[in-house]
């Protein structure tokens, strides 16, 4: 363990309340900063490879996990359908204005 024993907690406060103001702020993705807050941890000692890999003996964390990918999915669908629909309607624009202009 890099960090003494005695800081241990205040250093994995500190480390939760970097994880909770990314999560409000939204500078990064929940599961990008999750990630990051469990590396920070593994880097400092205050985690071992066998206490993450552990956590993946309960289902709640895989579960959690594909909702984060589903979560993304649709949300990457809603954007193609959101740039579809803008480009239909400029080329739409676009198309009627020429038309207009030609005549």
């Amino acid at each position: 363990m890099f960090i003494p024993k005695n800081h241990a907690a205040r250093v994995v406060g500190v480390v939760l309340l970097g994880l909770f103001i990314c999560f409000v702020r939204e500078w990064v993705k929940p599961d990008v900063a999750a990630m990051r807050a469990v590396v920070r941890r593994l880097g400092l000692g205050l985690l071992d490879a066998k206490q993450v890999r552990g956590v993946f003996s309960n289902s709640a964390p895989i579960t959690i996990t594909c909702l984060f990918v589903i979560s993304e999915a649709q949300a990457g669908l809603t954007k193609e359908a959101q740039r579809s629909a803008l480009h239909n309607y400029t080329a739409e624009r676009w198309a009627s204005l020429r038309s207009t202009q030609a005549t």
